[in-house]
């Protein structure tokens, strides 16, 4: 990576290998993003009908967007 050589030169280990600079290395497997609204957002149904009402004056993918987090919320 290109910034790491610049890193490494600062901590005077611009050649180390990865063992020298590492210990260990947690591997937590796959990570799957998921993003919805916090369930007080949901509760507020005035916020709801405004937004609905602005993302439909935008259209499009802010839409798209919004109508998919939505839909992930009121799923969890």
């Amino acid at each position: 990576m290109p910034k790491a050589i610049i890193k490494l030169g600062k901590l005077h280990a611009r050649n180390a290998t990865t063992k020298q600079l590492f210990g260990g290395m947690l591997y937590l497997g796959d990570i799957k993003r998921v993003m919805a609204f916090p369930k007080r957002v949901l509760q507020d149904k005035s916020w709801l009908k405004t937004m609905q009402s602005r993302v439909g004056m935008i259209g499009g993918r802010i839409k798209t967007k919004f109508d998919e987090i939505l839909s992930t919320s009121t799923e969890h």
